[in-house]
């Protein structure tokens, strides 16, 4: 019996002992969720070798494709890219850091160093016994506390060295060394390695010692670890687990364990040993164990209960790391002691299916009620087993359950989405519904609540709030009214989300989708507490509870609101204040009066009192970040949320701030895209002398003034979940953006910089990371810079002051230069307006002076004559030298250059000044080399040259003197001096001499006067001829020599400047030369002009001599008409009109070019000649008065017998075409012709007959005609011009005004009708007309015929 009661016993302690371990496992395994990283977006290959972790906290994934380092925010590749310094191999087996902090790699191709200060990695020659150098694929790297490394290779055998050395020798120690895979050791100092077919070996102080080795042709590649008793445990693929027993020295196979595929083993922290298996995912053993316990770690992307494991870490925080074949690395974060978990993440523990959770509540049982969305009602037990699940449609129950409570006979009453509400029998499971939530729309119940006086509350979604008494079964509703003001009492919208009873079960708290509102039980007021019906206006109400002080937290999407017990608002809070999210699910006080929020980003435990927030997120052990609203509840001392993937519950107490005070650290930093190392250059300073991580100094040239800096905590379970501060030189900390711990300093001004950066995470803060950055100034910025710049500026300011006192010097000289050109450009105006003044009286001067010259035949007089001849050719001469300047100056006037024999050329002219030398008894001599020297010049320009320079020798040499001309031709030029003994030129004004209007002051003693234009002239056209001039003193101190140079050939000439026809020029005539001719043809046609009828002739001239002097001259043969303007002249050759008119054109009134274009433009007159007579000579003027129409163009003076010939060959032009086109020639009238029309005339015909058909229609228009005659307007228009020198338009308005002028003449109708009958309509159009065309308006043409009548 007493060995009952003992086994009975010892099978209670054996239960117990189980139930704890269950517990434990349970608590352990709740929750877990953790992350994955692969190839997609962060491996070099999701074919992992290793992870490994080193002193400094960085994660190493050892892949096929590189190996990748990750801080926690970023992932770093090394690659081969066959530069200096980069990995030399991109199959990556194994990770090792020795003791002194090298961190060790493991290629296919051998050995490498990672030097964390340069970045770069170095080759670690492997030596066999000869020194000689051996391949080696590394498959493994042990670290052994004394400092040295194991390094084993497939093939070439083990091979150690100490750490920090640069090379490893060969080491020997049996006979399958070659095959070794991996290693470890133990704490009694023992070496183990596992060899593929040979077994387990031990090395320990020199010897040798194998194990295994009957088994080991079919263990496989085994793996090795030791838990922290020292026990070791080795894994094979084929036979499962073993565990070394160190009194027996042997391997006992562990049996609960001998079916798995081992192929990874890591010793926790907490004792036990983590397996990998192949196919069977990972595992967790402790010494005394029954069996391995699967772990339970859940992703949504893999199946991690069937995964190969090949690679086991658990980092420094606590965290997992596992490394997958072919799915990458996944990493279980830590998980903090309070957070539990039920759900389908767990296998273990899924309890409530897999459906969202919706509502829970609890009851009097401790019972919790869980509601879910479209899978019924759970509920679990104080055990956190299932009791029972109550399936949706089983007794009618509903599928969604959005809200459970419990009334205080321990009814069960269940609100649903579209399943209204009611009560659920516990122990049948049948549901039974309110009637008056059964239709429209209070189906959808979102909240129910049990007041202490058993009312059951109601709210729904679209139907309003709605009061149920248990007792009495009264139902009364609260709903809107059709007119609804602040002051309504009435609820303001019939969707309403939760309701919240207060302590003292007088009020009651309705949230609705457009704000707050209170009720009043008592007095069923809305408006009574709040002085309004509803607060918060268009703000969605998600929940609310009210705390011990009567004040309300208020969950929207947009925060917390904090409202006092009158619905003012206190507070606002939102993510700015530390909230995960902003969209409030649910929320729970706990006893400490803390404020648990759930959103959809998280949990947060708010302090109510000092206004922080700690935030936990799923990688701390919950659901999911995403909660549903409403489902939260207090069980015992625990609370509940509900979220998407289950249920969350903890012991407030429990829980803890998940992990410790971080560490923060500099992990890298970047001048552009360029990383910086201990050897980094910025310009000459050297960036620092440490690694990034260990420096606390920084070095920059001002080129580098950008910058970014990375912070990490070294922490991997919530990487998101840091926020990171920064401050420079003591300014107030500023967050970082986002949580990746970047820091990017754009364009630093020289300087020293203090930075501190610092690392919160749930509310604690990191030390602070403080650091110097140094921006050199540039070298433009140094002191001996400014020293420089000092001295400059001085220099400059003085040099400034200089330029300014030279400008303005240059300035004077620029307005002294301005004033004289103005005042030569004023003296040139003044000639060209004396030009016009001198050419008209010139003109009375000639003419008569040719009559005397022609009739008077007195040798006394005729001296008179010719002297008085002369002198106006000089005066005429000067005109035409202001001419040519002006040309010059316009650039009008263009060289035609011709090979000349320049001694012929300049003897014509030499002969010109012989009677002028004899005069003065001056000995004027002519030179030259050779008889033939030809040059290519303008004749027309360059005798000026010579004329002006004898000219000027000719005015200031004295009687008796000398002159001379002197001809010289060298290879490429030739030159021409006159020269004289006269007068000599001052030094000074030897660079005046050829400038317009100068005149030397010493001219006076010679008693001459000059104009100043022509030297300056001469020169000008010498430089047109691309030659020099210059002039100097003779050497004897007598006169000076005026020189020419020319170039020979005409390679230098324009295309443009050729004469392309060599004309023989007759030599220029005189004035007189030229009268006499004109003379000479007047008299051969006096005759003639006597006998015939003489013609009528109108003079348009203001100046009232030349006027007088043209019609006493012309009315020898011409009937004369004088006029004093072209105005005057119109109106009278429009009135009778005349043979020629001879017309000036500079008048006041008319111009002569407007007289001559209304002549040629009007049809009655337009066959007139016109001739212009004029002082302007311009070309363009001429071009001007001749595209007019003007017939002739006469430039004044003109010779009076040259005019004369000119009207007559006019007048006569016009009679022979005027005979010519009237057939009298040869009149028609005394030939037998047989004449046909051509095809024009028989369309000027048509025409005609269509206009004359329709003369008094003033619609008439040319596409009227165009269309009656059939061709097209265009055509119209072209053959009109032709025939009749007129558009359509045009010669339908003549026809019209000609046929009106016909009927005004016969006085037959007056002046309006004859204005309609020629098809005008506006009587004012018609008189400008008809004036434009007769010279006269209609009334004054009618009077004037019938005068004559």
């Amino acid at each position: 019996m007493n060995q009952r009661k003992s086994y009975s016993l010892h099978q209670v302690y054996t239960l117990l002992i189980i139930l704890m371990s269950l517990w434990y496992g349970a608590l352990e395994g709740w929750g877990q969720s953790g992350r994955l990283f692969t190839s997609d977006s962060q491996l070099s290959s999701s074919l992992v070798n290793q992870v490994y972790q080193d002193r400094k906290g960085f994660i190493y994934i050892a892949t096929r494709n590189g190996l990748d380092q990750y801080d926690g925010n970023e992932f770093q590749k090394f690659q081969k890219t066959g530069l200096p310094g980069a990995i030399s191999s991109m199959h990556v087996n194994c990770v090792s850091e020795d003791s002194t902090g090298r961190l060790l790699v493991g290629l296919d191709k051998g050995l490498q160093a990672y030097d964390y200060a340069t970045g770069r990695f170095q080759t670690i020659p492997l030596l066999n016994d000869n020194d000689t150098l051996s391949g080696g694929y590394v498959s493994s790297i042990l670290c052994l506390k004394s400092g040295e490394v194991w390094i084993s290779t497939s093939g070439y055998g083990l091979f150690r060295m100490q750490s920090g050395d640069k090379s490893a020798q060969h080491l020997a120690l049996f006979e399958g060394d070659g095959s070794v895979e991996r290693m470890t050791y133990t704490p009694d100092g023992a070496v183990w390695l596992s060899s593929i077919n040979y077994g387990i070996y031990r090395w320990k102080d020199g010897k040798v010692q194998r194990f295994l080795g009957d088994q080991a042709s079919s263990m496989g590649l085994c793996c090795l670890a030791s838990d922290h008793n020292g026990i070791l445990f080795v894994g094979s693929p084929s036979k499962g687990l073993f565990a070394f027993d160190a009194p027996s020295a042997t391997f006992k196979q562990i049996s609960s364990a001998k079916h798995l595929s081992v192929i990874s083993l890591y010793p926790l922290a907490d004792g036990r040993i983590m397996l990998g298996t192949d196919g069977n995912g990972a595992m967790t053993y402790r010494e005394g164990d029954e069996k391995p316990y699967p772990c339970d770690y859940f992703h949504p992307q893999v199946n991690l209960k069937s995964t190969k494991v090949t690679s086991i870490l658990e980092d420094r925080d606590g965290n997992v790391w596992l490394g997958l074949l072919q799915k990458g690395v996944f990493m279980q974060p830590y998980q903090s002691d309070g957070f539990k978990y039920v759900g389908y993440k767990s296998d273990r523990y899924n309890v409530i299916g897999s459906c969202c959770v919706m509502s829970v509540s609890t009851d009097k049982e401790h019972t919790v009620w869980v509601g879910t969305d479209n899978d019924g009602l759970y509920a679990l037990n104080r055990d956190r087993n299932s009791v029972r699940h109550y399936a949706s449609g089983e007794g009618g129950l509903p599928g969604t359950i959005t809200s459970i409570t419990e009334d205080a006979s321990g009814r069960l009453w269940v609100g649903s989405y579209q399943g209204g509400a009611g009560w659920l029998d516990k122990a049948t499971g049948h549901y039974s519904q309110l009637p008056f939530t059964s239709k429209g729309m209070a189906v959808q119940v979102f909240r129910l609540l049990v007041d202490p006086k058993q009312n059951l509350w109601i709210a729904t979604m679209g139907d309003g709030l709605k009061k149920y008494n248990l007792k009495t079964h009264q139902v009364t509703e609260y709903r809107v009214k059709d007119m609804v003001d602040s002051q309504t009492n009435c609820l303001t919208n019939m969707w309403v989300a939760d309701i919240c009873l207060s302590h003292d079960g007088k009020r009651l708290y309705i949230g609705m989708s457009n704000g707050l509102t209170c009720l009043d039980i008592e007095s069923e007021s809305f408006t009574s507490v709040f002085g309004r019906n509803y607060v918060l206006q268009d703000q969605p109400i998600h929940t609310i509870k009210e705390d011990p002080k009567g004040r309300l937290w208020v969950g929207t999407h947009e925060g917390i609101y904090l409202l006092d017990g009158n619905g003012k608002t206190l507070s606002h809070y939102t993510t700015r204040d530390g909230l995960p999210d902003n969209y409030i699910a649910s929320m729970q006080f706990d006893a400490h009066g803390n404020l648990w929020v759930s959103t959809f980003g998280g949990l947060s435990m708010m302090d109510t009192k000092r206004k922080t927030f700690v935030n936990y997120y799923a990688s701390n052990g919950l659901q999911g970040n995403e909660f549903s609203e409403r489902a939260s509840c207090q069980w015992d001392s625990l609370l509940v949320f509900g979220g998407n993937n289950g249920l969350t519950f903890f012991s407030p107490e429990a829980v803890r701030q998940v992990g410790k005070r971080p560490n923060l650290w500099l992990v890298d930093m970047r001048i552009g895209n360029q990383k910086v190392t201990v050897d980094t250059q910025s310009g000459f300073f050297k960036v620092t002398n440490r690694p990034v991580m260990e420096s606390n100094l920084f070095e920059l040239c001002h080129e580098d003034n950008t910058f970014s800096l990375r912070f990490s905590t070294m922490g991997y379970d919530m990487p998101d979940g840091v926020k990171y501060l920064y401050s420079i030189d003591n300014e107030p900390y500023v967050a970082m953006a986002g949580s990746s711990g970047i820091l990017t300093l754009n364009h630093l001004p020289s300087g020293t910089y203090k930075i501190r950066v610092k690392a919160l995470v749930n509310g604690l803060e990191s030390d602070a990371k403080v650091f110097t950055v140094i921006v050199r100034s540039p070298w433009y910025a140094s002191l001996p810079a400014f020293i420089a710049y000092f001295l400059i500026t001085m220099f400059l300011v003085m040099r400034f002051i200089h330029s300014r006192r030279l400008r303005e010097q240059a300035r004077l000289r620029l307005q002294e230069h301005i004033h004289a050109e103005q005042l030569n450009e004023m003296k040139l105006q003044f000639f060209m307006n004396l030009n016009h003044e001198i050419r008209t009286p010139m003109t009375l001067i000639v003419g008569p002076l040719q009559h005397l010259i022609n009739t008077d035949f007195d040798e006394i007089r005729q001296r008179s004559y010719r002297m008085m001849s002369r002198n106006a050719e000089r005066i005429l001469a000067l005109v035409n030298q202001i001419l040519d300047l002006r040309k010059i100056d316009k650039g009008q006037m263009m060289m035609k250059m011709q090979p000349v024999n320049l001694v012929d050329f300049v003897r014509d002219v030499y002969e010109l000044f012989d009677s002028k030398a004899r005069e003065k008894e001056i000995r004027f001599h002519f030179e030259y080399d050779t008889d033939n020297i030809e040059v290519w010049l303008d004749k027309k320009n360059f005798d000026k040259v010579i004329m002006n320079l004898l000219s000027n020798a000719f005015k200031f040499t004295p009687f008796k003197g000398n002159i001379g001309i002197r001809l010289k031709k060298d290879e490429h030029e030739v030159s021409m001096e006159v020269w004289d003994d006269g007068l000599t030129i001052e030094p000074d004004k030897m660079e005046k001499i050829f400038q317009r209007f100068y005149q030397a002051d010493n001219i006076t003693n010679y008693n001459v006067a000059g104009s100043g234009i022509g030297l300056n002239l001469t020169k000008q056209l010498v430089t047109l001829h691309h030659g020099e001039i210059s002039v100097y003193n003779n050497t004897d101190g007598k006169g000076c020599t005026f020189k020419v140079v020319l170039p020979l050939g005409n390679a230098h000439l324009k295309p443009e400047e050729l004469l392309q026809t060599s004309i023989e020029e007759k030599p220029e005539e005189s004035i007189l030369k030229l009268e006499e001719e004109a003379s000479t043809v007047a008299e051969e046609n006096g005759e003639e002009n006597k006998t015939k009828h003489r013609k009528r002739i109108v003079i348009a001239e203001d100046d009232d001599e030349i006027r007088n002097y043209l019609a006493e001259e012309l009315r020898k043969n011409y009937y004369v008409v004088a006029c004093s303007n072209g105005k005057e002249a119109l109106s009278e050759v429009l009135r009778t009109p005349p043979s020629l008119v001879l017309s000036d054109v500079m008048m006041p009134e008319m111009d002569g070019y407007t007289l001559c274009a209304k002549i040629k433009t009007n049809i009655n007159v337009n066959f007139i000649p016109v001739v212009l007579l004029t002082a302007k000579t311009r070309e363009k003027d001429k071009i001007e008065g001749l595209s007019t129409g003007a017939d002739s163009y006469i430039e004044k003076p003109f010779n009076i017998e040259v005019l004369k010939y000119t009207i007559r060959n006019l007048i006569a032009s016009y009679d022979i075409l005027r005979n010519k086109v009237e057939g009298k020639e040869m009149p028609e009238e005394n030939i037998d012709v047989t004449t046909s029309k051509s095809a024009d005339d028989k369309l000027l015909e048509r025409v005609l007959q269509v206009i004359n058909e329709n003369i008094n229609n003033p619609y008439l228009s040319v596409e009227l005609i165009a269309q009656e005659v059939g061709i097209s307007r265009a055509h119209l228009h072209r053959k009109m011009k032709e025939l009749t020198n007129q558009g359509p338009r045009d010669l339908v308005r003549n026809i019209r005004l000609k046929k009106a002028a016909g009927l005004l003449a016969s006085g037959h109708r007056n002046i309006t009708e004859v204005m309609y009958a020629c098809g005008f309509e506006n009587a004012a159009s018609f008189s400008i007309k008809f004036k434009a065309l007769y010279g006269m308006s209609p009334t004054a043409y009618m009077k004037e015929h019938l005068d004559k009548k």
